[in-house]
């Protein structure tokens, strides 16, 4: 993570999303991060037993949704190659 822990990390990208949707009146946003970030944040919501059965796939796209001060995981779509050539 360039120097920062995985604490760090989770606590940047918390932080950051909670302040643009604290702010955003109801907007839809979408947040852009490698995998290993993405992987930080979905276990800060759904905990690691969870998290250990989702594979973040380059492209991968995870659904929340923010209300509360809380992020609620609702769905992983995870495009793949064969997807693409349907």
């Amino acid at each position: 993570f360039g120097g920062e822990t995985k604490s760090e990390v989770e606590h940047r990208i918390v932080t950051t999303l909670s302040n643009l949707l604290e702010s955003s009146n109801g907007k839809t946003f979408l947040a852009v991060s490698h995998g290993t970030a993405i992987q930080v944040f979905l276990r800060k919501w759904i905990g690691d037993d969870m998290a250990n059965q989702y594979i973040i796939g380059n492209c991968c796209i995870l659904k929340f949704i923010y209300t509360h001060g809380k992020f609620e995981f609702l769905d992983i779509v995870d495009p793949t190659i064969d997807d693409v050539n349907k």
